[in-house]
């Protein structure tokens, strides 16, 4: 992912990374999606088909936040085999740490 924004939070930059990852495929793949945000592997896993039933509602009948970033990683996902794995995060796991690390810088970079 390049760029982040000042104005922000975790979760938008968490969708924001998988949206991004999955635009840049450029053929159907099977694809394993590492992620430490629950939010993120809950919302695509299971969640998202209530929302749509509801008309992007959640189960509170509130709109569903983040809606334009749930809908960019349903339409990238489309093409692809998707296996949505959650790792925990800051847990020692080499790559999750690594993203971590440079997510950070990122930030700082601002």
């Amino acid at each position: 992912m390049l760029g982040g924004h000042p104005e922000t939070t975790n979760n938008r930059m968490e969708l924001t990374a998988a949206a991004e990852a999955l635009e840049a495929l450029t053929r159907p793949c099977k694809v394993q999606l590492h992620t430490d945000s629950e939010y993120l592997r809950n919302g695509i896993t299971r969640w998202h088909s209530g929302w749509v039933r509801r008309n992007w509602r959640n189960a509170a009948g509130d709109p569903v936040a983040n809606m334009d970033l749930w809908r960019r990683i349903l339409d990238a996902a489309k093409p692809h085999d998707i296996e949505w794995l959650w790792v925990k995060g800051h847990s020692g796991d080499e790559n999750n740490e690594r993203v971590d690390v440079l997510a950070t810088k990122g930030r700082e970079n601002l």
